[in-house]
């Protein structure tokens, strides 16, 4: 119930919730939605903060803000 609080209390106005209801309900197989800026540390929850991420890669991901799924070649 906090996680649902604090995520409803950066849903700011200009979000769509229509749209974001669709991301979710659109969600492909093996897939999640995450947050590009995680909410935990002060991202939005907007339909212009959501990408689908493979469960592997979200937990990859955790709550980091620059995170690329493909490692760097050097």
């Amino acid at each position: 119930m906090k996680y649902y609080m604090k995520k409803k209390s950066q849903t700011p106005a200009d979000a769509d919730h229509e749209q974001i209801k669709e991301i979710y309900k659109n969600c492909p197989d093996n897939m999640e939605v995450d947050h590009i800026i995680p909410v935990s540390l002060g991202g939005l929850h907007h339909q212009d903060n959501l990408q689908y991420l493979t469960s592997d890669e979200n937990k990859r991901k955790g709550n980091r803000v620059a995170y690329s799924v493909y490692p760097r070649q050097f």
